[in-house]
């Protein structure tokens, strides 16, 4: 069956749609003085279909967008937390419009970088993949930010946003934990964590695959964290998050007003108490803090990684006499011998070869299933997991606590892990059920528990 828009998705252009061009996907919401910015810079790597949603802005994002030539916009009213932070959009989107095609899917405030993204465009970038049989993009997503307090990094319409926000932080300060679902591991970390958690639960995640070959059986689980398999590719890239500028309070206020992020924006209560207690606030530390200006920037720092044969294909795209491989191998040590790199940017390009055998694994107890990865991935592991999720929260334990948790998240003193239930529909059920099992309140509630299963000891002698 042919997919069809989703009902609640008004296309409101009428541009024809173009097979095998490179389609970014985005959501908007009053983005209207950052857009400019945002497409100029994909412009310039070479996008030439533009698909955004615009979420029934009211700040002229509209009107902005409706004069674009390469834009095909959509507008919808509907629930942004219902769409699942828009995931169901988008996915609708690809899905009609995008369907064998390479399809990026970003926000406003997210701009992608790769090896030599200073000069190679993304289309040249998509034929090494598709001349590799690679069908994904992991990233890095790097919040960006200036050297001096958050108040003064002021953003006007046109300014670039590189030079305003230069800095990152360094690999070392991110964290990778292993995941049942693909690409099988998770990554936090990064200044938010460092600056408004003490400990790593709940910050985050920052890994990312937004750059997708999209096929019927593809499928994001959880926003762009995670994914059905698909082969990634051997090298990888970052996706440079401007989201902490001067006017981020009064951002972090209209969000939590709106009541559409997960979990009643326990993210953005948590940011706002920090900064607020602090008015010179800044995530610049001269022991984490790096600038990442140019592909050289990023590799040195292990925030991207590349391949021997990424760079034989640059070398012949270039044209530069001499033999490709060797000037390639040269480069690579040259980038790659004196460094000190993270584990996983290190062995990325093998680490990649090794997902493939993973992958199948799963499929192991079912033959047919590998003719169809992502629907029974997707859906055999996700209904065993929503069980077991479903008898965990139905826990009379569990539930007695069910009040004061909600009050006091609401009062931003406890993260959203710590409220499952509301937040459920956006995240994996196997990451609830760990976070159930890790909480203070499972803890708290040990006796209610002990006293049940004695209590039904005790019956079952009687009988």
């Amino acid at each position: 069956m042919t997919p069809q828009l989703l009902p609640s998705l008004k296309e409101i252009t009428s541009y024809p749609h173009r097979k095998g061009s490179l389609k970014l996907v985005a959501n908007v919401f009053n983005e209207r003085r950052r857009l400019p910015d945002f497409l100029t810079y994909y412009r310039r790597l070479g996008v030439e279909d533009f698909y955004i949603i615009d979420n029934n802005s009211d700040d002229g994002t509209h009107a902005y967008l409706l004069n674009q030539p390469d834009l095909h916009l959509f507008w919808t009213d509907q629930d942004f937390r219902a769409s699942q932070a828009g995931r169901l959009w988008i996915t609708n989107l690809c899905q009609v419009y995008g369907m064998g095609d390479w399809c990026l899917y970003v926000d406003a405030d997210e701009f992608l970088a790769y090896p030599h993204y200073e000069w190679l465009s993304l289309p040249a970038l998509t034929d090494y993949l598709d001349q590799r049989g690679f069908q994904g993009l992991f990233c890095l997503l790097c919040d960006r930010y200036s050297k001096g307090p958050m108040k003064d990094a002021v953003y006007s319409e046109g300014e670039s946003l590189f030079q305003l926000c230069p800095y990152t932080d360094r690999a070392e300060s991110f964290h990778l934990n292993s995941h049942p679902d693909f690409p099988y591991f998770q990554i936090i970390g990064g200044p938010r964590a460092r600056r408004f958690w003490q400990k790593k639960e709940g910050a985050p995640l920052i890994s990312q695959v937004p750059l997708v070959k999209w096929h019927e059986d593809f499928a994001y689980l959880a926003s762009r964290h995670y994914c059905t398999p698909l082969y990634l590719a051997d090298i990888t890239g970052a996706l440079f998050h401007f989201k902490f500028l001067s006017d981020f309070p009064e951002f972090a206020e209209r969000e939590i007003g709106r009541g559409q992020r997960i979990s009643d924006g326990a993210h953005y209560r948590r940011y706002l108490s920090a900064i607020r207690e602090d008015p010179d606030f800044s995530f610049y530390d001269a022991h984490v803090s790096v600038r990442t200006d140019t592909t050289e920037d990023l590799l040195n720092h292990s925030l991207i990684t590349l391949s021997e044969p990424f760079l034989v294909h640059l070398h012949q795209r270039s044209g530069a006499p001499g033999n490709g491989e060797t000037r390639a191998e040269e480069r690579f040590s040259r980038l790659y011998g004196n460094s000190s790199y993270s584990d996983l940017m290190r062995s990325w390009p093998f680490l990649i070869n090794l997902l493939p055998q993973k992958t199948m694994s799963a499929f192991s107890e079912n033959p047919d299933a590998s003719q169809h990865p992502g629907q029974y991935r997707q859906g055999h592991a996700e209904r065993r997991i929503e069980r077991k999720l479903d008898r965990l929260l139905d826990k009379s334990s569990w539930k007695a606590t069910r009040g004061i948790r909600r009050w006091l998240h609401r009062k931003g003193w406890i993260d959203r892990r710590q409220v499952p239930e509301d937040y459920r529909d956006y995240y994996l059920p196997d990451e609830i059920i760990q976070a159930v099992y890790d909480s203070f309140w499972w803890d708290l509630t040990f006796p209610l528990r002990i006293g049940k299963r004695l209590k039904s000891h005790l019956q079952d002698r009687k009988k």
